[in-house]
């Protein structure tokens, strides 16, 4: 369901960054329409919103998701000639295979060609590096389940988020003085996290 602005609760929740009610709704969503992802990267694609589309793929939606209309996302910022947006979908590993033979669809192919030589002789945007650069988030991480006790959680630490799990893992173990490289980490709800991409600024994670 839709507002007047075209806007699903979906879209509403990753706007406003609530990552909670974010990844509830995509889950329930997810399991009865195969679709969900690819129709908000493409809208994310279509409307220009650079920040939205991060915020979709920090999540761990695949950039090359296809819409209900068999659209993806990096096809439809081309044909809008949204330049910027491209380059971040490509940034993001956005591949071009399987472009229809139509005239629509070569063209769109010749654009994303030229975009590329261009893109690899231009400087890359703020919100670009920003993507690129995980660091920038902060999180903190707790030794112990996040369904136990609290009052049986050490104190946390609050850190920079590094560029892999396994560096995470390392700070970790000097923080808490163990031996994590074999550790699990997990979210709040519990879920174990195997990708440094899905984690979030202010994130809340637990080392096992």
């Amino acid at each position: 369901m839709s507002d007047m602005n075209g806007n699903n609760p979906l879209w509403d929740a990753i706007s406003a960054k609530q990552d909670n009610i974010f990844r509830l709704l995509y889950n329930c969503a997810t399991i009865s329409d195969p679709h969900v992802g690819g129709d908000l990267l493409c809208t994310a694609a279509e409307r220009n919103d650079p920040v939205v589309m991060q915020e979709l793929l920090k999540h761990g939606l695949n950039v090359d998701s296809s819409n209900r209309h068999g659209q993806r996302p990096l096809q439809v910022a081309l044909a809008k000639n949204h330049v910027e947006m491209a380059k971040l979908l490509i940034l993001y590993g956005a591949k071009t295979a399987d472009w229809n033979g139509s005239e629509g669809g070569l063209k769109e192919k010749e654009m994303h060609d030229q975009m590329c030589c261009e893109f690899k002789e231009t400087e890359v945007t703020s919100w670009e590096m920003k993507a690129m650069e995980p660091c920038c988030a902060r999180v903190n991480i707790f030794k112990g389940h996040p369904i136990v006790n609290n009052q049986e959680l050490e104190t946390g630490r609050l850190i920079k988020l590094p560029s892999s799990l396994k560096e995470l893992k390392r700070i970790a173990g000097e923080k808490f003085k163990i031996n994590a490289a074999n550790a699990t980490i997990v979210n709040e709800e519990g879920a174990e996290l195997d990708s440094i991409e899905v984690i979030r600024d202010n994130d809340k994670l637990f080392i096992l």
